[in-house]
């Protein structure tokens, strides 16, 4: 498994944002986190990523363990296993001030070294595969919100990490925009072999795009299975009445 997830629990004082949730990601696969707002989702993810520490339970992405019944590896070590894990935000997050190429370009050069060539040729490859080559020059404010969206997936998938991470990543986009970037996400997770988790409350993306599905409900796991078993299942009133909702 490229990632597994084991026990995690993560408190904001005294709200219990995730408890005890468990899962493991193989190669290749897509895994869909869903439920209300406050579910726990977005939290988890960011423990994934090393944006937020656990309080309990282990974390292991590719081989390397991110922490382990919540005490984690050195910050050498957490800087290697996040750069195992790429993460396309919400709103984008692109820096308005820098260009196409410089905003994929700048994590690999300023975070992690690597050299300006090899960075640009990477860039360049990602934005070749997204069909944004002809914007490689240009800024933030002048691309639509679907290119934007393609951008911050190249930035993500220019580290060549193991797992990408979505955090709804249609919220911005209308319902054609949606299905373009179902497609481009599909068609990563097959070429390059990348695991994928996204978080999303929009069941069209999540019954076109995943192969398995998580459902959260006050930071717990309360439902999992594939996508098109969960989904048609009649008689599971919970997931009956979250959809109709």
């Amino acid at each position: 498994m490229v990632l597994q997830v084991k026990g995690i629990t993560k408190r904001f004082k005294t709200q219990i944002a995730v408890k005890d949730l468990s899962f493991s990601l193989a190669e290749g696969e897509i895994l869909a986190l869903i439920g209300k707002s406050g579910a726990g989702k977005t939290t988890a993810l960011r423990c994934i990523c090393g944006l937020e520490r656990v309080d309990e339970g282990t974390i292991v992405v590719d081989g390397l363990p991110l922490c382990t019944e919540g005490i984690y590896v050195d910050q050498k070590e957490v800087r290697k296993v996040r750069q195992k894990v790429g993460m396309v935000f919400q709103n984008f997050n692109l820096f308005p001030h820098l260009s196409v190429l410089e905003n994929i370009m700048e994590s690999p050069v300023r975070v992690y070294g690597m050299g300006k060539g090899e960075a640009k040729a990477k860039a360049m490859d990602f934005l070749q595969k997204l069909d944004l080559a002809e914007k490689a020059d240009a800024y933030p404010h002048e691309l639509s919100g679907g290119q934007k969206q393609r951008v911050a997936i190249a930035r993500a998938c220019v580290l060549e990490p193991k797992v990408i991470c979505f955090d709804e990543p249609t919220s911005a986009l209308d319902p054609q925009l949606s299905e373009e970037i179902a497609y481009v996400i599909k068609d990563l997770a097959k070429e390059r072999n990348l695991s994928v988790l996204i978080i999303t409350h929009d069941m069209n993306f999540a019954k076109r795009t995943a192969d398995r599905v998580i459902f959260m409900e006050n930071g717990e796991a309360v439902e999992e299975g594939r996508t098109e078993t969960l989904f048609e299942d009649i008689s599971n009133e919970r997931i009956q009445k979250f959809m109709s909702n």
